[in-house]
């Protein structure tokens, strides 16, 4: 029994994983030192740029780890086409509207809010504010 499996980097999945946390600690270093925490001056900012410290991580390690390109590497470039980029997009927005519409039926029907459907409140509010 023949398995074509490919085997794991280990050196480059280790360099991901603290390069990737190592940078996001190294970018919220302020929020922790001023003792303020969230509440301080720029602590958005500062949670906005670490977001992309597993980006800057991947693309660290497949230029010096791995030595590999990173958008191929990473699964960003359109070998296929655009073809699978719109079906599975579309089908990532039919499974989230799904899930929020079972989860709000859901919390409906074991009463844990109250749905008015019949008198639409929520809208009517909304019009009025505005």
């Amino acid at each position: 029994m023949s398995t074509n499996v490919s085997r794991i980097n280990l050196r480059g999945a280790v360099a991901y994983t603290v390069l990737a946390y190592a940078l996001m600690w190294l970018i919220c270093l302020p929020l922790w030192v001023s003792g303020k925490g969230l509440a301080s001056p720029g602590a958005l900012a500062m949670i906005v740029i670490g977001m992309f410290s597993p980006m800057l991580a991947s693309f660290l390690v497949c230029r010096f780890v791995d030595h590999q390109p990173w958008l191929a590497r990473v699964g960003l470039r359109l070998n296929k086409g655009l073809r699978p980029i719109v079906k599975f997009s579309l089908l990532g927005f039919a499974v989230v509207t799904a899930v929020v519409a079972l989860v709000t039926g859901l919390a409906g029907a074991t009463g844990l809010v109250h749905l008015d459907l019949a008198g639409l409140s929520g809208p009517r509010t909304r019009v009025k504010i505005s």
